[in-house]
């Protein structure tokens, strides 16, 4: 891992997780053996395998969320597709996981296409900004931050809804806002 994204890691861990857990486990992986030992596979190896996509689609919220976290945490932007889907999860748990996961891709790995891609990623956290529950605002104003490039779009949304957002919300936002 690039030193630069160690930090970026270690905030989206800091984000407060109060009623959106991540999975079921202590140590943020489900209690299931053969599905935690898949997911930190991927995040030692820095590699997606078709076992984690799967997991992704996994009945289990927790799992679908930790799975979405991991792909943010390989940092493959060719992962993009699947974490803009989880997105649109039903529960909010999963979204703040692939928001999370979006703010942890490293963008700048394929070059090609990187723009487009922040472009893509910046337009779903943008959709969640306003979603009803405070820990996915406050990872979308996080993942704009990391992602880069909607300064403008976070600064208005701050500014509309600093005197009613919850305090996390707030912080997250002013902490992108000024990167």
């Amino acid at each position: 891992m690039k030193p630069r994204y160690a930090g970026r890691i270690v905030m989206a861990l800091a984000l407060p997780w109060t009623g959106a857990g991540v999975a079921s486990g202590q140590d943020g992986l489900p209690d299931d053996p053969g599905i935690a030992a898949t997911i930190v596979a991927a995040e030692m190896s820095r590699s997606v395998s078709a076992d984690l996509l799967d997991l992704t689609r996994h009945p289990r919220a927790a799992v679908r969320a930790r799975s979405a976290l991991a792909l943010g945490r390989v940092g493959l932007p060719r992962q993009l597709a699947r974490l803009v889907d989880l997105t649109r999860d039903p529960l909010p748990q999963v979204r703040r996981a692939a928001l999370l996961g979006l703010g942890l891709l490293e963008y700048e790995l394929d070059l090609a296409v990187e723009q487009a891609s922040r472009d893509r990623a910046s337009e779903a956290a943008l959709r969640l900004l306003d979603d009803t529950e405070a820990a996915v605002s406050a990872a979308a104003a996080w993942a704009l931050g990391a992602i880069g490039g909607r300064a403008t779009e976070l600064e208005d949304w701050l500014e509309r809804t600093r005197a009613t957002a919850p305090p996390e919300t707030v912080a997250s936002a002013v902490s992108a806002w000024s990167r």
